[in-house]
């Protein structure tokens, strides 16, 4: 059985200025994305053969790369 998250997991565990994955701050100039947090598969009430997530309104960002957040280094070098 999948692990359904518990009600703590349905919020953000961090503020917007601490990357999610690390827990380091976010600084002007970082590469970051935006984390939505999932609330659960469900139907589309239009159309019910069709399957979706349900996305908080809450969200989290993190680094794209924690050990790069500038990604300064590229591919190859």
């Amino acid at each position: 059985m999948p692990d359904m998250g518990r009600p703590e997991d349905m919020v953000p565990h961090v503020n917007t200025d601490i990357c999610t994955r690390c827990r380091k701050s976010i600084l002007p100039g970082h590469r970051i994305i935006r984390v939505h947090i999932s609330g659960g598969m469900g139907f589309n009430p239009n159309n019910p053969g069709e399957r979706g997530l349900f996305i908080s309104d809450e969200y989290e960002f993190t680094h794209v790369d924690c050990y790069d957040p500038f990604l300064r280094n590229r591919i190859g070098i």
